[in-house]
């Protein structure tokens, strides 16, 4: 059940609230608890404007696509934020890809592939968001996220905002420096200019 003075704890948003939302519906394994309270923000400044006025005692949970997530059944206290269309964002540009970190690792080696832009093709076999990934470091067919990060904008703790470029990420396998605090919004990416049949092929072998 929710504390019944939570709720009256939370900031004004122009996103969404919503209180004891089971989380089985979030996540790939369709397994998990209810989180008291999922907060869906709006864009950037709606998600900071809410780390920046939450009382500081209320716990914060970051939920990405759920692919690799188990929630106990127990659930989730406090608060749980999923980023959605807001942060799913692209913008192309010459020599590199600005994509926002709520969009599927899938999604964008897909969009890439249809710009003829190569070098996310390994993207294609790690399921998750854009943000997990660079959490982690992930990676696959000798290629990791490191390899084509320029840079990655985040949110801090008290709602302010910072861009880190890959050299300040100290990143290593499987893992980087940020605080679990931070939440990744959105990157700039690496690519080159490719052929979309060639883009494909690799992204079937690799999928498949």
């Amino acid at each position: 059940m929710t504390n019944p003075s939570l709720m009256d704890k939370m900031p004004r948003v122009r996103g969404k609230l919503m209180e004891n939302v089971r989380l089985s519906k979030y996540t790939w394994f369709r397994v998990g608890g209810i989180a008291e309270i999922l907060f869906w923000p709006k864009d950037e400044q709606d998600l900071s404007e809410f780390f920046a006025n939450i009382p500081s005692d209320v716990p914060i949970t970051i939920l990405g696509v759920g692919s690799n997530t188990l929630v106990r059944d127990g659930g989730i206290p406090g608060v749980t934020i999923r980023l959605g269309k807001g942060f799913q964002n692209i913008e192309i540009s010459r020599g590199k890809i600005k994509a926002g970190a709520g969009l599927s690792n899938l999604k964008l080696a897909k969009v890439a592939k249809e710009n003829g832009l190569s070098g996310l093709e390994f993207l294609s076999g790690i399921p998750g968001s854009l943000g997990g990934a660079i959490r982690m470091n992930a990676g696959a067919f000798d290629r990791e996220i490191s390899d084509i990060l320029i840079s990655t904008r985040i949110l801090t703790i008290g709602g302010g905002f910072e861009e880190l470029s890959e050299r300040k990420m100290s990143f290593s396998y499987r893992s980087c420096n940020m605080s679990e605090s931070s939440i990744f919004l959105s990157a700039d990416l690496r690519v080159n200019k490719g052929k979309i049949e060639e883009i494909e092929s690799i992204m079937k072998s690799i999928r498949y």
